[in-house]
């Protein structure tokens, strides 16, 4: 009885202290976390405006396509490899640093 009664109170004051050793974050995680979020923007904003350009000649594209006297032409084919082209040459340019 006795033994049990010392185990409980030892188990609950290592738990108490494990509560009291964990606060949170440390300072480096932050900087870690922040680090890598800065690097996602980054990275987006340097994406953004390819992406954007390409929509936008698609959207160009389609509409002489649609209009009235361009029934021989047809739509551009569009795939992966236009997005993968697209990302190849952003890393080109991320690496060459010409952004």
């Amino acid at each position: 009885m006795f033994a049990e009664v010392w185990k409980n109170k030892n188990e609950v004051s290592i738990m108490k202290n494990m509560i009291r050793m964990q606060r949170g974050m440390t300072f480096i995680g932050v900087v870690f976390v922040l680090g890598f979020i800065a690097i996602v923007v980054l990275f987006g904003l340097r994406a953004f405006p390819l992406i954007y350009e390409k929509t936008q000649v698609k959207a160009a594209m389609e509409s002489v396509v649609n209009r009235e006297g361009s029934s021989k032409l047809k739509a551009p084919y569009t795939s992966s490899v236009d997005t993968l082209i697209i990302f190849s040459n952003l890393f080109k340019r991320v690496a060459s640093n010409s952004i």
